[in-house]
């Protein structure tokens, strides 16, 4: 096991101490995991969140690794410098493979929830499906149940063909606050261990709103349909995080290797579903090409080289990734400059507005975007004066909230704020989720204090 420990201090490359009153989860790869929330009782009452993984397979077996989705493995900080890690186990009841690979899942509802979408399964299960395109269900991890209970959950809509080597990413829609999980790439074919598949034929979204459990699908050209010029060929293993309100994908491979440097990047539009070019700033410092990298708080992490004579050989890969240019944000001490519209993705109005720190009484400037601005308004957790009519008190009014709303939900490239909780904003997270900051939770929005402001990153 290693640690990658971001701050403070110069970025350190450690194997932490490890503890596990429960045994130590075997060896594996092509598993799954997600930020949760742990089980009352099964850490200190100061660990609030911790990581969850679930099935995969081992290399050495040849096995899927004991349990499947069955066994909890639950993993804990037990230093907060990363320095000691503790594990515990879980047994869960209710309808799951007893084995599982190549799946996809992410927390969600505060962590207290984790959905489950695709993976293999072996053909002895019971919960093993043939034809992959009748799998209009997913699977769902209650962890506030004793024991933790999972159930297969039926879905609707547009429902898409079970998945192996994918992604899925939850969030929580600023608009509404209601949660989604958003499904990218894959194979559509049984997958064997160390093999792959053909890609899907497209790299369209699938979105689940975890409420409804009804699907819907991005748009896409290879169905005759307009508005995404920059739909992408699918890929397999591939790394990919919520960035704001975008996801980032990097890397990967389809049919003919890894994917090439003009497709490594891409960022998809969460709220409508279309991808957006990303031109890229500086490049990797190893490895530029590789598919199975890990994308977690703005790190590339891992992953694997691909050549015809070569083979697969794994990579020690160690990147730093930020969706805005540190040196476009702005001088020292300065508030970033509100972004420019790129034409793709500019349909919500950028804001800058004044807030004052409760404890000094000083005033910064930080740009938003004029619709989350309007949502922390009606939620009561941001307060604003209106200079432009003081006949009205101050205050704005609802008519003046929905002209601020006017703009959709989306892009927020650019404009980057350093998160710190000023005047109303009552949370740390309220204008690092606006502002682009890398989220690693899927519970609660995602929000967690992780941030993408690496040097040497990307811009987007």
């Amino acid at each position: 096991m290693t640690t990658v420990r971001l701050a403070p201090g110069p970025v350190a490359v450690f194997s932490p101490d490890q503890e596990a009153p429960d045994g130590f989860p075997g060896r594996r790869l092509r598993h799954a995991s997600c930020v949760v929330t742990p089980p009352r009782g099964l850490f200190p009452a100061n660990v609030d969140k911790c990581a969850l993984v679930l099935g995969g397979y081992c290399d050495v077996t040849r096995q899927p690794s004991g349990g499947g989705l069955r066994t909890l493995w639950f993993l804990a900080l037990g230093a907060p410098d990363g320095s000691r890690v503790v594990w515990r186990r879980v047994e869960a009841l209710g309808p799951a493979p007893a084995g599982i690979w190549h799946h996809a899942c992410d927390s969600f509802d505060k962590g207290s929830k984790v959905v489950v979408f695709g993976g293999d399964v072996p053909p002895s299960d019971p919960e093993f499906r043939e034809d992959r395109r009748d799998c209009a269900f997913v699977y769902v991890l209650d962890l506030s149940a004793s024991p933790p209970t999972w159930a297969r959950r039926a879905t609707s809509g547009d429902v898409p063909t079970w998945r192996s080597l994918h992604v899925a990413c939850s969030h929580a829609a600023l608009a509404d606050g209601s949660e989604r999980l958003v499904v990218l790439g894959g194979t559509e074919e049984h997958t064997a261990v160390f093999t792959s598949g053909p890609p899907v034929p497209e790299m369209a979204a699938h979105c689940l709103d975890l409420a409804s459990l009804v699907w819907r699908r991005g748009p896409s050209l290879l169905k005759g349909e307009e508005g995404n010029r920059h739909i992408q060929a699918a890929r397999l293993r591939f790394g990919a995080e919520r960035y704001g309100l975008h996801l980032l994908v990097y890397g990967g491979h389809d049919d003919g290797g890894c994917v090439p440097r003009e497709k490594r990047v891409l960022k998809l539009n969460l709220r409508t579903l279309e991808w957006g070019a990303v031109a890229e700033v500086g490049s990797p410092a190893s490895f530029p090409n590789v598919a199975a990298a890990a994308l977690a708080g703005g790190v590339v992490v891992g992953g694997v080289t691909m050549h015809r004579f070569g083979g697969i050989r794994p990579v020690p890969k160690l990147d730093f990734l930020a969706l805005v240019d540190p040196k476009a944000a702005g001088g020292a001490g300065e508030p970033p400059a509100a972004p420019t519209a790129d034409g793709d993705d500019s349909d919500d109005d950028m804001v800058r507005i004044s807030v004052n720190d409760p404890a000094t009484g000083a005033a910064r400037s930080v740009v938003l975007p004029a619709s989350f601005v309007a949502h922390l308004v009606r939620e009561g957790r941001l307060s604003l004066a209106d200079d432009s009519d003081d006949s009205d008190g101050g205050g704005l009014d609802d008519d003046e909230l929905d002209e601020l709303d006017g703009g959709d939900l989306d892009d927020v490239d650019g404009g980057e704020s350093d998160g710190e909780a000023d005047g109303g904003l009552d949370d740390d997270d309220d204008a690092e989720d606006a502002a682009g900051g890398f989220d690693d939770d899927g519970a609660d929005g995602l929000d967690d204090d992780d941030d993408g402001t690496s040097p040497g990153g990307e811009s987007a």
